[in-house]
C-alpha cells in the first residue's frame, strides 16, 4: 500500500527548516504532495506578499528530493484537498494546533492521520525578510 502525505504552506526563501519538515514527511510516506500557497491567498491571510513568486517557489519545492508533487493551494479546505488527492497523512506546522480547520478536517475524517510537525524556532522566512530587508 502507498501512503501519501499532504501538506501546504508558502515556502517563501526556502530553507533548511523546510527541508527539516519534508524530509520528516518523507520518512513516513512513499508520496508527498505539497500545496504551495498563491500569491493572492498569502496576501489575504498573511497581508504581506511573497519575495518569491508561486512559479519560482514550486520550482524549488518541485526540485526537493523529499516532494514528489507540487500543487498551487488557493485556499481550497482540507476536506475539499482530501477528496482530491485521497492522502493517508496530513502534516500541519505545531503553530496550527488547536485552529478550527484542523480540528474540524479531525472530526471530518477521523481515519486520517493528522500530524503537527513542530516549527523551527532557529530559522524562519520571516526572519530571512527582516534581515534581507534591514541591510537595503
Amino acid at each position: 500500500m502507498t501512503i501519501i502525505g499532504y501538506t501546504t504552506g508558502t515556502y517563501d526563501m526556502f530553507h533548511s527548516g523546510h527541508v527539516k519538515i519534508l524530509e520528516s514527511m518523507k520518512k513516513l510516506c512513499d508520496v508527498i504532495i505539497v500545496g504551495v500557497t498563491t500569491d493572492e491567498l498569502c496576501s489575504q491571510q498573511k497581508n504581506k506578499t511573497p519575495v518569491i513568486n508561486l512559479q519560482n517557489r514550486m520550482t524549488v519545492l518541485k526540485s526537493c528530493r523529499h516532494v514528489d508533487i507540487v500543487v498551487p493551494h488557493h485556499g481550497e479546505t482540507k476536506l475539499d484537498a482530501w477528496n482530491k488527492y485521497k492522502f493517508d497523512i496530513l502534516f500541519i506546522g505545531s503553530d496550527y494546533i488547536g485552529k478550527e480547520e484542523y480540528t474540524l478536517f479531525e472530526k471530518q475524517k477521523p481515519n486520517i492521520n493528522v500530524i503537527y510537525l513542530p516549527y523551527s524556532p532557529e530559522i524562519s522566512s520571516t526572519q530571512i525578510r527582516n534581515v534581507v530587508c534591514s541591510s537595503v
